[in-house]
């Protein structure tokens, strides 16, 4: 109720994302460096999208997850930062939150990839039979839709 009254035009994520953006992003490598890592730049952008429930597309996906969280555990119950059992479940179930995202997209992926081969042979059989001037301006405009598309869905 309070996020809608609170909500405007001049409100700090609206007006000023990129700088609110980089404030998260400072505080999130102070913590992690409170737990003694320093993260590499893909790590970072790992750690980022676990938090914000983002798409990891990519085989590798699953295991860089669950190596994150498993450093991320570690760190903690060497430098005891932050409260235990509690720092780990919460830390568990965003991984799981993350492997599931992740196992969902790849599911729906699969079933994109196949229409998208089919439809590029239909184009292929049809510009043989229309010497591809019409269909192939079909075919152009669909290829500039799927490239605008974002991989950033959330599958929730």
């Amino acid at each position: 109720m309070l996020f809608r009254y609170r909500w405007h035009q001049t409100n700090a994520s609206t007006s000023d994302n990129s700088a609110q953006a980089l404030r998260v992003k400072h505080i999130m490598l102070r913590q992690l460096k409170k737990l003694g890592l320093t993260p590499n730049a893909e790590e970072i952008g790992l750690h980022q999208k676990i938090g914000k429930s983002e798409i990891m597309p990519g085989r590798k996906a699953p295991e860089m997850i669950n190596r994150w969280a498993d450093k991320l555990i570690a760190a903690n119950k060497k430098t005891c930062v932050y409260p235990e059992p509690a720092f780990t479940k919460i830390v568990n179930k965003k991984k799981e939150e993350a492997l599931e995202l992740h196992r969902k997209f790849r599911e729906k992926f699969k079933y994109f990839v196949i229409i998208i081969a089919f439809i590029a042979f239909a184009g292929k059989v049809l510009r043989i039979f229309f010497s591809g001037r019409i269909v192939d301006r079909w075919y152009q405009i669909f290829l500039k839709i799927i490239k605008k598309t974002p991989l950033k869905n959330k599958f929730t």
